[in-house]
């Protein structure tokens, strides 16, 4: 049973910037990606696919400044939400 399992694995992080998202139970699925600073400012919009699991994508908030961030991942009802950390 996967339903307890992690839907995505980020690395490294915390970041110096760039973050490496894989997607590990995920089938075919297109995401809506929004990025938050701490006040709740989008930072990084974007629309990727999951052809499979182990597909995976990068972020890069290097020309942001250390901090918090709040990375969503957004496909129809579902919404997978995490935190980033920028070193």
């Amino acid at each position: 049973d996967k339903s307890d399992a992690p839907l995505i694995k980020i690395f490294p992080n915390p970041s110096d910037g760039i973050f490496n998202i894989e997607f590990q139970h995920i089938n075919s699925q297109q995401f809506s990606v929004q990025v938050s600073n701490a006040n709740g400012s989008l930072v990084r919009q974007s629309s990727i696919n999951s052809k499979n699991p182990g597909s995976h994508f990068s972020i890069d908030l290097s020309n942001q400044p250390p901090g918090v961030y709040l990375l969503n991942l957004i496909s129809g009802e579902k919404c997978i939400r995490s935190v980033l950390i920028k070193q």
